[in-house]
């Protein structure tokens, strides 16, 4: 498979984990778990986004940096309230 198939499945993959993440942080009571999950949905959503450089070390950071999954953080200041 080429790499950018291969990329396309992995972004997918971490969407889906994101919005796994997100519907436990809404479904959950417990406030520690609820705050959990929905650092892990934004940490999913921010891998499903970097791309395939998302690794590689630049000036400023990491490659892509500047992409970020707004619900997913929305949804995290809502919980922390």
């Amino acid at each position: 498979m080429s790499d950018s198939v291969n990329w396309r499945k992995r972004e997918l993959e971490c969407t889906r984990m994101a919005a796994d993440c997100m519907q436990l942080a809404g479904d959950l009571l417990n406030p520690t778990l609820q705050s959990h999950f929905a650092r892990m949905a934004i940490i999913w959503s921010d891998v499903a986004v970097r791309g395939p450089n998302a690794d590689t070390p630049t000036a400023g950071g990491y490659a892509d940096q500047t992409r970020k999954q707004p619900k997913c953080r929305a949804l995290a200041r809502t919980l922390r309230r």
